[in-house]
């Protein structure tokens, strides 16, 4: 039973011929996965030796740095006047030049001719 809970599957080419860069991201996603686990294994020895108290402070002080960030940003993108803000007001309506297509085809095709 363990045997067909944990049996290998292998990975197919995609149906319609993309085998390549099925491959491809194969090969990237086995990067970024062993990046990660060297880096989860650098910061596991880095941080061994904390205490709990020591782990409460960090995640306390993180959650007030970045959620107080998060806060500052998205109040100021609803307050700023300036064009940083994500929200801005539209200040004029451009009308385009000539509305109708085939009223300036029409012109084109007079200046050709």
């Amino acid at each position: 039973m363990l045997k067909k809970l944990f049996k290998s599957t292998k990975v197919r080419p995609a149906a319609d011929g993309h085998w390549l860069t099925d491959k491809a991201a194969m090969k990237i996603a086995g990067a970024i996965n062993r990046m990660q686990n060297a880096f989860a294994l650098f910061m596991n020895k880095r941080t061994r030796q904390f205490s709990s108290r020591t782990w409460k402070f960090v995640l306390g002080a993180f959650v007030i740095i970045w959620g107080g960030l998060s806060f500052y940003i998205l109040s100021s993108a609803f307050t700023k006047q300036t064009p940083e803000g994500i929200v801005t007001r539209q200040r004029a309506t451009i009308k385009p030049l000539h509305p109708d297509s085939l009223h300036l085809m029409e012109k084109i095709y007079k200046t050709k001719n």
